[in-house]
């Protein structure tokens, strides 16, 4: 999954590796989405509130948001709403 998605993501500020993201997850889900799109800023609180519901005592669902917007400050401004990893906007 690492040659797909890579090795190193952003949880919050900080870093995070691949294996510390899926440890003991039992799903995986990838969200492309972006700032500037008005389906993105709707569909992220729903989001939100099942990843938060959905883990609830025990982790069991991750998700790895990769950026389509258009600079880093829309990045940061989208990812700030996230409770989950981000591939890092500088990441090919």
């Amino acid at each position: 999954m690492d040659s797909i998605i890579g090795k190193t993501f952003r949880r919050g500020k900080d870093n995070a590796d691949l294996d510390n993201i899926l440890e003991a997850k039992d799903f995986v889900a990838i969200y492309f989405g972006a700032h500037w799109a008005p389906p993105c800023r709707l569909f992220t609180p729903t989001l939100a509130e099942f990843y938060n519901k959905i883990n609830q005592g025990e982790k069991r669902m991750e998700v790895i948001f990769c950026s389509i917007d258009g600079n880093e400050s829309a990045f940061e401004r989208n990812f700030a709403e996230m409770p989950w990893a981000a591939i890092p906007y500088t990441d090919e």
